[in-house]
């Protein structure tokens, strides 16, 4: 089968690799698009993946092939990884040191979307609902973190809420904003193409991260005083710093974009502020499928294109850089 194998440090290449057969408690799963999530960006851009591995774990496939012991799943089910369970796993406190052996033992069980074919255990999948769309489906997945930011954050309705980052988990939480009752809803972003998509989507301020008064034009927009609620979707030092720097007196901050690398923050500014930070790790799938399902968000201005199997090295190396570009998906 063809995959878009991760060789080494931004190394990735399309090729021909042996096909997967099921052992008894595993489905083959045929993909049908897998999009290319921030996630996979951080880890083809780390050394934290063991070269040969196939990424990708935002798809949507049909079953395939089932195991001899496998029930509940027959070939020609539309499938998603919703059920995010892995047999046999549970949390090493060395992961908390050891984020390499974390990644390479746990995060990539869930991986396999950038390939034709991938093996799953049966309980780490999900069926996809008659009125789900591919597409739509593939997007559960940011769908779901931004649901997690919402709660991470314990966003109340009336709150005034900061989105740093609009890519395209932070425009999936500017819309779970909008959806919990945000009042007011700024978005700080480096790239205005993706300013302008923030804007379409009905923020009521965007603002360049790069200005050097960034920090007093959120201020002034939120009373004087800052907004209630940051959500962190960029990622970097630079964005905390400004969710830190922004956030009101005794105000709460969720870490929804990730680094694979350490940064550097002021713990005294958090202190005096009485600020409140929380990561997102619970993701919200069933929350996700629900909006999908009742139609409450429209998917289609999250999707910049989808592209043949083959075009996935050079979209990686795009997405590395600041971009205008939302979610590309890759179509199987």
């Amino acid at each position: 089968m063809r995959a878009a194998v991760l060789k080494g440090h931004r190394q990735l290449t399309v090729e021909q690799v042996p096909d997967p057969k099921p052992g008894p408690e595993q489905v083959l799963v045929k993909m049908k698009y897998c999009g290319i999530c921030g996630s996979d960006i951080h880890m083809y851009d780390s050394t934290l993946i063991v070269p040969g591995s196939i990424m990708g774990h935002e798809w949507v496939g049909l079953v395939a092939e089932v195991g001899s012991d496998v029930t509940g799943w027959k070939a020609g089910d539309r499938v998603y990884p919703g059920g995010r369970y892995f047999p046999g796993w549970s949390w090493k406190p060395e992961y908390a040191w050891d984020l390499q052996k974390w990644v390479q033992e746990d995060i990539v069980r869930d991986m396999g979307g950038y390939g034709e074919y991938a093996l799953f255990h049966p309980l780490s999948l999900a069926s996809v609902p008659e009125e789900i769309g591919d597409i739509e489906a593939v997007m559960v997945d940011q769908a779901a973190t931004a649901l997690g930011a919402i709660r991470a954050s314990r966003l109340q309705l009336s709150d005034s809420v900061l989105v740093i980052g609009a890519g395209p988990i932070g425009l999936w939480t500017l819309r779970c904003s909008q959806l919990a009752g945000a009042r007011a809803t700024a978005v700080a972003e480096l790239v205005d193409g993706r300013g302008g998509n923030a804007r379409r989507m009905g923020a009521n301020l965007v603002v360049d991260s790069k200005h050097a008064e960034v920090r007093q034009q959120l201020t002034e927009f939120f009373d004087g005083v800052g907004p209630d609620v940051v959500l962190d979707c960029g990622g970097t030092e630079s964005s905390l710093n400004l969710a830190i720097d922004t956030v009101r007196q005794d105000g709460r901050i969720a870490v929804v974009g990730i680094s694979t690398e350490p940064i550097s923050i002021s713990p005294l500014k958090m202190y005096l502020k009485g600020v409140e930070m929380r990561s997102v790790l619970h993701i919200d799938f069933a929350g996700a499928v629900d909006l999908m399902h009742r139609k409450r968000v429209d998917c289609r201005p999250f999707l910049t294109k989808t592209i043949p199997l083959e075009q996935a090295p050079q979209a990686f190396e795009t997405l590395l850089h600041p971009t205008d570009e939302e979610k590309i998906v890759v179509s199987f």
